[in-house]
């Protein structure tokens, strides 16, 4: 809907405009804009959806097992070798997939799709302070909570973890008027941050009055591990999100879930001192 668009400087013309509007929007989403022969594939400000190109097969796709096979030439084996996602807590970074051919389209890039070429669009000058920093979390709780009353109102009832972590307790805090429309669930994991997660989430459902479950966990199989790392295109080695396909699962895949993560992106918490 180009009427929509504020159309005022700086930059004129489709893009420049999409690109002000993007910056107000929350939420998982990738973008095709066209504007005569050019055409533009724009991810959301996390990149929270996979996608990868290949200017050597013309496309774009959300997995590496979607292109065409390229032979074994194309397999980065040294890569491979030395990340060894499969049996660890690793990932492709800056870009980089198994395939030397494919490229993952990073958070605040743009492919064009005329050139398969790849470049930043934001930010690209100098970040502007807030002058007023609560307005701008005020703005910040009014897009998280607009994402989650969407859904409400469209009649879903949402999962939403609660732990002992800052995140879930920022979007509790945020929704304590909605709360009685979510269903509230900690995982049950074997290990110690789980323990603590779990009497955290107990006492708060307790205190607050949530409708709140703990879920047992159910070691995923071996076949179950093997396509949950199909699905990622072999290219994320989260032992524990493994671990959890089939808990995952028999939640069903129905129903929307709201992990929360992103708070410890602010507050710098695993960075390494390196």
């Amino acid at each position: 809907h180009l009427n929509r668009f504020d159309w005022q400087p700086p930059g004129k013309g489709l893009f420049p405009a999409l690109e002000r509007r993007l910056n107000t929007m929350a939420g998982r989403f990738v973008c095709l804009a066209r504007e005569g022969r050019r055409l533009r594939l724009y991810l959301d400000a996390s990149g929270s959806l996979s996608m990868l190109f290949s200017a050597e097969h013309g496309m774009a796709a959300s997995t590496v097992a979607l292109f065409p096979s390229g032979g074994e030439a194309d397999d980065n084996l040294e890569l491979i070798t030395a990340l060894d996602v499969g049996r660890r807590n690793r990932f492709f970074p800056f870009g980089l997939t198994p395939r030397h051919s494919i490229q993952r389209i990073l958070p605040n890039h743009v492919l064009n799709l005329d050139t398969w070429k790849v470049h930043r669009w934001w930010p690209t000058a100098a970040i502007t302070q807030a002058a007023a920093p609560e307005e701008a979390l005020h703005e910040i709780a009014g897009l998280l909570r607009g994402t989650v009353l969407s859904l409400i109102e469209a009649g879903h009832r949402p999962y939403l973890s609660l732990t002992a972590g800052y995140d879930s307790r920022t979007l509790l805090a945020l929704l304590r008027e909605e709360r009685d429309a979510i269903d509230w669930f900690t995982w049950d994991l074997p290990d110690a941050n789980a323990a603590r997660d779990v009497q955290i989430a107990h006492q708060l459902a307790r205190d607050l009055g949530l409708n709140h479950r703990v879920i047992p966990f159910t070691a995923a199989s071996a076949q179950e591990q093997a396509l949950w790392q199909h699905r990622c295109g072999l290219a994320v080695g989260e032992l524990r999100g493994m671990s959890l396909a089939s808990t995952v699962a028999a939640m069903g895949n129905w129903r929307y879930y709201l992990p929360g993560l992103g708070s410890e992106v602010g507050r710098a918490f695993y960075w390494r001192n390196e």
